[in-house]
């Protein structure tokens, strides 16, 4: 049912119909759920006794006493298989099966590139640091390229931490450029996107959707090499990719920098290798700094937890595994839902399974699926 819910959530410009259909799905998941942990914890133990004639009394005893409790989940069952025709009937009348779906991929990056920097718990010492190695050469003798690579899994706040060293530093150089590349890299279109972000005269660029991948790279050096360049490359995936892309970026001896973010390590030193490159390893939000991000986003103070949600918030986090954009995820959407104990211990078992399996930001979308 929740595979349903995010499937339909994915359609652009839903219209009321399909927004209240998919509503009437959660209920029915959330409330399924909720009769079968009632089972287990009522019924579950069933058979199990052992023991003699003193231990069957005593058994036969405890089933009277929750006849009442087995009624009740046998009544609620009913009603679920109700709804449950009802819910598959409302999804012929609309003619759901029929919506055309278009495979749209939105890119999880986007998140991190826009999520402001006070929201982020930690960052300040990494991105100065890092912030002042790019920048230590500055005025000394020594003028040759830096690679700066970032490493580490998804959700670790890779791409942010690089944009927020970008931001800090790009007034130190004549041009500057931050560029996102997928699993499978289009090198002619990731030239045209950095040249599109560097000041260049009109007539440089004429001709530019002619340009094959050999005039792109050539292009792009030629509007480098006497300039002091910042590049950010993010989300690198193979060391083929980056090597398909790197000689675009001259080694010029104008302290240019280049910072390179990926989830492979052996990408990452093959990015920064040749003595004047750093690789910089994220790691997981302790979980101090998990409970003051969390309860900030949602509170607006890390202080004003209500002591009736702890519980259900350390479970929740114990789930997010310290990955700050899961954890602004979730946050977020708590923080448009009721103060309730039971609301919030809801919203943590339907992510749950997503983010046991695999704690990415692939797990982000079953997230925001409930918003």
């Amino acid at each position: 049912m929740h595979g349903a819910v995010r499937k339909y959530m994915m359609l652009q410009d839903l219209d009321v119909q399909v927004k209240d259909w998919i509503s009437l799905v959660r209920e029915l998941a959330y409330d399924i759920e909720d009769v079968i942990v009632k089972f287990i914890h009522q019924l579950g133990n069933e058979g199990q006794h052992q023991g003699g004639f003193k231990e069957f009394f005593r058994e036969t005893a405890r089933r009277l006493k929750t006849l009442g409790s087995r009624h009740g989940i046998t009544s609620q069952i009913d009603d679920l298989k109700i709804r449950l025709k009802e819910v598959k009937e409302l999804k012929s009348s609309y003619k759901l099966d029929d919506i055309p779906f278009e495979h749209l991929v939105v890119d999880p990056r986007l998140s991190a590139l826009f999520v402001e920097e006070a929201h982020l718990m930690g960052i300040d010492g990494p991105r100065d640091n890092l912030a002042s190695w790019m920048l230590i050469d500055e005025n000394s003798f020594t003028k040759h390229r830096k690679v700066l690579s970032i490493v580490g899994f998804r959700g670790l706040g890779k791409t942010t931490l690089a944009r927020e060293v970008y931001r800090k530093i790009q007034g130190h150089f004549h041009c500057w450029a931050f560029v996102s590349i997928s699993q499978k890299p289009n090198v002619k279109k990731i030239m045209k996107d950095l040249i599109s972000q560097m000041p260049c005269k009109k007539d440089f660029i004429e001709g530019i959707d002619t340009w094959d991948e050999t005039i792109c790279i050539a292009k792009l050096r030629e509007l480098l090499k006497d300039k002091r360049y910042l590049i950010v490359i993010d989300d690198i995936w193979s060391i083929s990719a980056w090597d398909a892309i790197k000689h675009a970026f001259p080694e010029n001896d104008f302290c240019s920098r280049i910072i390179a973010t990926t989830r492979n390590v052996d990408v990452a030193r093959s990015c920064c290798q040749g003595g004047n490159g750093r690789m910089y390893e994220m790691e997981a939000l302790s979980d101090l700094q998990s409970k003051r991000l969390f309860f900030k986003r949602i509170f607006g103070s890390e202080d004003c937890c209500p002591n009736v949600l702890k519980q259900s918030s350390n479970k929740i986090l114990k789930k997010c595994g310290g990955l700050p954009l899961a954890i602004i995820s979730i946050s977020s959407l708590l923080a448009n839902r009721s103060v309730v104990k039971y609301e919030w211990e809801r919203v943590g078992r339907s992510i749950g399974s997503a983010l046991d399996k695999n704690r990415s930001l692939d797990a982000m979308n079953s997230i925001l699926s409930l918003s």
